[in-house]
């Protein structure tokens, strides 16, 4: 199975555990981490029940980096590869363990703890599930990674810091669709912009960009936003504006020839719209290069 970058940088930190013992004993955090770790298990008796670890309020969080795992969270039963992170509280009604027919299962761990931190592990769980499988490019990875190489001079607040960041990233990415998606959408995008630029002199409508990709113009304009930072109308508007100014430069058209090639069909209307933007007109930024 192929596997990321952040996958494998992961995978070169070293096998071992390792435990945050606060020692300001007055100090009250409500985001913890009280230990993290990498490891490899592969005896068939590894497993941890999440009704058998007592009565303190924790949560769990694993990334498996190789092999293969299984969780069993109330009546539904996940197989774990590589990518696949499971987010538990305990106690609860849960297993997580390595089934017979795996040979190994590799994974890192963070182990969190306090009041704050476990209302966003329930809230998380409630909505998403237990189980969500990370992006290529997700940004739990480098997060990980920090974790992980935290020494024991790392100050509370630190060890904090991360915990509270490792949760609301993936609250965060638990509310955006998967990869897949994610790559539809942007391919969308990409041929929507090569049909504008290839049609840029045509007196282009939004909608009619929608329409080309096979989507609505609501639906292509707030993914269009999303994706590149401008609505399509604002990206129009920004060629047809430069290849005007190109024109001007190198071009000895007239100044309602430009106009309909970038796709004006109104010269008055270009006018007040390129002045609107330089302070001068066609013609004056022609002669000046103002």
């Amino acid at each position: 199975m192929k596997t990321t970058p952040g996958i494998n940088r992961l995978a070169q930190l070293p096998l071992r555990s390792h435990s945050f013992l606060s020692r300001e004993k007055n100090l009250i955090l409500h985001t913890m981490i009280s230990s993290c770790g990498h490891s490899i298990e592969t005896d068939a008796e590894y497993q941890w029940n999440g009704l058998a670890r007592g009565s303190k309020n924790f949560a769990v969080f694993q990334l498996t980096l190789s092999g293969e795992g299984r969780l069993e969270f109330e009546e539904n039963a996940y197989t774990l590869t590589a990518r696949d992170a499971f987010l538990v509280p305990i106690p609860y009604n849960h297993k997580y363990y390595l089934p017979d027919e795996s040979k190994k299962w590799e994974f890192v761990y963070v182990v969190v703890y306090g009041a704050e931190i476990i209302r966003l592990v329930k809230s998380l769980v409630k909505r998403r599930g237990p189980v969500m499988r990370l992006g290529l490019s997700s940004s739990v990875y480098a997060i990980l990674n920090e974790i992980l190489s935290l020494t024991g001079t790392a100050t509370p607040f630190k060890v904090s810091g991360l915990a509270y960041k490792l949760l609301m990233t993936l609250l965060e990415e638990a509310a955006l669709p998967c990869d897949a998606v994610r790559d539809k959408s942007r391919l969308f995008v990409e041929q929507a912009k090569l049909m504008i630029g290839e049609r840029l002199e045509e007196h282009l409508d939004v909608g009619d960009v929608a329409s080309s990709v096979g989507l609505s113009r609501h639906h292509f304009s707030r993914l269009f936003k999303r994706l590149e930072g401008v609505s399509p109308h604002d990206y129009i508007e920004h060629l047809r504006f430069k290849k005007a100014v190109d024109m001007l430069y190198n071009e000895k058209l007239a100044v309602k020839e430009i106009a309909f090639s970038c796709g004006y069909r109104d010269v008055n209307y270009f006018c007040r719209t390129f002045k609107r933007a330089t302070g001068v007109s066609p013609g004056t930024y022609r002669r000046t290069g103002i």
